[in-house]
């Protein structure tokens, strides 16, 4: 008989400016890495620095990197006090279970939702490939195109160059050349950065369903409408497969890696896109959309603790917290490498035998980068 989770605990949030607390510095420093807890009380130092639990840091494990850059600026970057406590909370209170008749792990979890969280976006990428499959399914795929528009780098703030961007792609669907011929489709905002020129550079790649389209036309009209920007591209779908790839793969990017190095120029891509869709729908489908898929649990699934419960017992020497653990990091390694599978598992197997305790299971999580560099996520729970 399957037991349903035990609820998350109610927490107390602790309060953003906590009483007593010394004025705060007009240009405060930025923090470069996440630091650990200090030894003063909050009313003499001020917030401390957030720490990811151990099952915060498995589902992280493939953006470790990313993840903290963001908790050392997003006192900077976000205003919301309850924005900030869900970014920072997001995997924690995980539950895992398992279906005997499937052999199949699932786990349920908090999440946060944020575009900048790396596993959310993940699952924002599973979502978005259950429904653009629906498209398909009624539209051949020598009936889609790719479309990349560009426009003029500019020294103007990225918020700007985003607004006037969409405004100019708006112009662009009510043109003779783009309404009429194209009925529907995608439109993904990638935002780029230029180190020797210090300019932001956002442009679209866009999946659209159109019986023909005249390609000088559309250079012309973009040039106008955008005032002198005439650098597009245009490619034919393949297949279904290859469209989806192209609209996950730029709506799971993480940010520029060029971002990284400066503090400022992250805290401005994040508050720039704050009020911005990076995923633009556009038009409607010449017939209807079939019914999304339903969701539903196998019915004789079993609920085994919470992650941190089975993480201390394999700490405390249980093998069936140890057993667990194993199978169901190796289910998520199969889950999101499944094309080099084969080598990943002789990769893993060769550095010996399962881990035993809780660094050795965060190392082993963190090492498939280095099997797969190519790959740029992982499936989050």
């Amino acid at each position: 008989m399957s037991q349903q989770p035990p609820p998350a605990p109610n927490l107390p949030r602790p309060s953003c400016f906590p009483l007593n607390r010394p004025p705060a510095e007009k240009n405060p420093p930025l923090r470069e890495e996440v630091s650990v807890a200090r030894l003063d009380p909050p009313e003499i130092s001020g917030n401390t620095a957030h720490e990811d639990s151990p099952e915060q840091m498995i589902r992280f494990a493939h953006a470790l990197r990313e993840r903290r850059r963001w908790l050392a600026l997003l006192d900077h970057a976000e205003n919301s006090p309850e924005a900030r406590q869900r970014f920072r909370d997001c995997g924690s209170h995980a539950h895992l279970a398992y279906s005997p008749s499937e052999k199949r792990y699932y786990v349920t979890g908090s999440s946060c939702r944020n575009r900048w969280c790396p596993a959310c976006r993940v699952r924002r990428q599973m979502h978005l490939q259950e429904n653009l499959a629906r498209y398909f399914e009624n539209c051949p795929a020598r009936e889609w195109q790719f479309i990349t528009l560009t426009v003029k780098h500019s020294q103007a703030p990225l918020a700007l160059q985003l607004d006037w961007l969409q405004r100019a792609f708006k112009q662009l669907r009510k043109e003779p050349v783009w309404k009429g011929r194209v009925t529907h489709g995608f439109a993904i905002i990638e935002i780029t950065y230029n180190d020797k020129r210090g300019e932001w550079h956002p442009h679209l790649h866009i999946l659209a369903h159109v019986g023909w389209l005249d390609w000088h036309a559309l250079r012309s009209t973009w040039c106008r409408v955008t005032h002198g920007s005439n650098v597009i591209d245009c490619k034919k779908v393949r297949s279904q497969e290859d469209a989806i790839k192209y609209v996950l793969a730029y709506m799971g990017k993480p940010p520029d890696d060029r971002c990284f190095t400066d503090d400022a120029r992250m805290i401005e891509l994040y508050k720039a896109v704050a009020s911005q869709h990076l995923l633009i729908r556009f038009g409607k489908p010449p017939s209807p959309l079939p019914p999304p898929p339903e969701r539903t649990l196998p019915a004789d699934l079993c609920w085994l603790g919470t992650v941190a419960e089975l993480i201390a017992e394999a700490q405390n020497g249980s093998t069936r917290a140890q057993m667990h653990l194993d199978r169901w990091l190796q289910q998520r390694r199969i889950d999101a490498h499944s094309f080099d599978f084969r080598t990943l598992v002789a990769s893993i197997r060769v550095t010996g035998p399962p881990a035993r305790s809780l660094s050795d299971i965060i190392h082993r999580e963190s090492e498939l980068a280095r099997y797969v560099a190519e790959t740029t996520s992982s499936i989050p729970f």
